[in-house]
Parts: C-alpha cells; sequence; structure tokens
C-alpha cells in the first residue's frame, strides 16, 4: 500500500471565484500580479516606458519640473535631476535594481533557512540547539552592523548586498520551517511513511515542503517588501548599489538636498518603493490563503 501523498491541492478556480465575490483575497492577487507584471515588463524592456538613458548628464536641463506642474518639461514627464538625468529613465531602470535585489535575497535566505529549520526541527537534540543558536545571535545582532561588516570586508555591490541582505533573514525562515517541522515530525504520515522505508530526504521533500510551504510562502511575500525598504536604506547610506548605478534607494539619498524645493526627486522614487512592497504583500498575503489547504477547502 502506498503512502497517500499529502501535499496540499489547489482550489479550483471556482473556489477562488466564490471566495473573491465573498470579500476573499482574489483581488490582492490580481492587483499585485498587475504591479509584478508592469515591474517585469520594465526590468525586461525598459525601452516601452522611456526613449531616455539614465546615465546621460545634461547640466543644462538640471532640476526640471515635471510635466504636469507650472513650467515642467514634456521631453521629461518626471522632470530631471540634480545633473540633468532624466527622472522617469532611472525609476524604469531602477526596476532592474531594487526589486531583483530584494527577490534574489528572499530566495537565498529562503533556501538556506527553510533547509536549516527543516533538518533543526526534524532531528532535534544537538543539531537544533546549534541551529537554533546561530539563529538567534543572528537575530540579536543589529542588522545594520552586520551591513557595516560585510560591506567593509567586500565592499559595495550587488552582489554583496544581495549576502548583506540574506544574512539577515535567513534567521526568521529557519524558525518558522523548525517549528513548523517539529509539530509535523509526529504525525500520522509522517509515522506511516517512515513506516513504508521511504528515504528520509524524499519523505521531507514529498510529505513535510509541501505542508509547511504556504507559511514560508507569505513570510517570503513580507520579507521581499521589507528587504525594498532595507535595500533602499543601504543604499541611502553608500552601502547598496554603488552610484551611477539607479537604485530606487540611491535615488532618494541623491535628492535629499533638494526635498523643499523639488520633492518629486525623492516622492517618485519613494512612490515606486511603496507600490511595489504593498503589492508584494498582497501577493503573499493572497497566496498564503489561496495555498494554505485549511483556508483553501474552508468555503
Amino acid at each position: 500500500m502506498a503512502v497517500l501523498d499529502t501535499a496540499p491541492a489547489l482550489p479550483r478556480v471556482g473556489s477562488w471565484n466564490r471566495r473573491a465575490r465573498g470579500g476573499g483575497p482574489v483581488w490582492k492577487l490580481y492587483a499585485s500580479l498587475a504591479v509584478c507584471v508592469l515591474l517585469a515588463s520594465a526590468v525586461l524592456f525598459p525601452g516601452a516606458f522611456t526613449r531616455s538613458s539614465p546615465l546621460q548628464q545634461q547640466l543644462g536641463d538640471r532640476l526640471l519640473a515635471p510635466g504636469w506642474s507650472r513650467g515642467g518639461s514634456t521631453v521629461h514627464p518626471l522632470g530631471t535631476d540634480a545633473l540633468g538625468r532624466d527622472l522617469l529613465a532611472r525609476v524604469v531602470y531602477g526596476a532592474r535594481y531594487t526589486p531583483p535585489i530584494s527577490i534574489a535575497a528572499v530566495a537565498a535566505a529562503g533556501t538556506v533557512g527553510t533547509i536549516l529549520g527543516v533538518v533543526a526541527g526534524y532531528f532535534g537534540g544537538l543539531v537544533d540547539l546549534v541551529i537554533i543558536a546561530l539563529a538567534d545571535f543572528m537575530l540579536s545582532f543589529p542588522f545594520i552592523l552586520t551591513a557595516l561588516l560585510v560591506a567593509a570586508v567586500l565592499g559595495a555591490g550587488v552582489f554583496n548586498l544581495i549576502v548583506i541582505l540574506a544574512l539577515g533573514s535567513w534567521p526568521t525562515y529557519a524558525r518558522i520551517a523548525r517549528a513548523e517541522t517539529a509539530s509535523m515530525r509526529h504525525r500520522e504520515f509522517m509515522t506511516a511513511a517512515r513506516a513504508m522505508g521511504l528515504r528520509t530526504a524524499a519523505m521531507l521533500r514529498r510529505h513535510l515542503l509541501p505542508n509547511i510551504s504556504s507559511s514560508l510562502i507569505v513570510i517570503g511575500g513580507l520579507e521581499v517588501a521589507r528587504l525594498m525598504i532595507a535595500e533602499a536604506f543601504l543604499s541611502f547610506l553608500g552601502l547598496g548599489v554603488p552610484p551611477p548605478l539607479p537604485s530606487w534607494g540611491n535615488m532618494i539619498a541623491t535628492g535629499r538636498d533638494y526635498l523643499i524645493q523639488q520633492p518629486w526627486l525623492v516622492i517618485v522614487p519613494g512612490l515606486a518603493i511603496m507600490l511595489s512592497a504593498t503589492a508584494f504583500n498582497f501577493l503573499g498575503d493572497a497566496l498564503r490563503e489561496l495555498l494554505d489547504p485549511r483556508l483553501a477547502h474552508g468555503d
């Protein structure tokens, strides 16, 4: 007799639509996916949004107002920065840095943290103590000090920024995966899988991970949003994407000196961060509600 596969089944489309009419999460999913498609389009096809270069300087056109304001430029719809660079082009090309860096950091932190958490929760004992002690140490160590230390050792750069963000995030996944694993390792389906002689790696992959994935998915969505803000913060401090590359964080850093006279230099990249972070928050929350077996079949 084969062990039943306990991976949660996706709810039917009709179930999603019924829950949407009842105030479910589907509208959040569609709205967040629309923003994600827009971001992906900006990453892959920036020329569809602007013909200007994000790095080209035109000092004669510095600090032009947006096109909708009095005296604004129609050539530069969102205005220009202190070096005459087109703000729309920098926001569009900035989508190649801020969201992908955050997603890559979440993927790295989620992979490492989930593996360590599952190992700690399943085997327990000394392995559990060592992994959780390391996670607690990382959580107690201030993030900005970790960032300064890694940046001092490795230097500033895109890859190093991903490492910094991942180092500060993996303990969250490890603790959640460990708690979920510890609560499920003695469940009936796990006991049956062991009795059937299923290898540990296959058992964890086929029977455990599908049952803890919904919690990790929602954490991933929330963490992408949080790390986008963290990336902007580090770039603002000069520890992130190095100038003149158009990260939304260093755009805010370079525009802060003109906040009173030309507030759009900070408002425009700030709105880009806010919209993207909100979309990823909604995406994680909607996917959790749609994929969690306890919520998906509750209608």
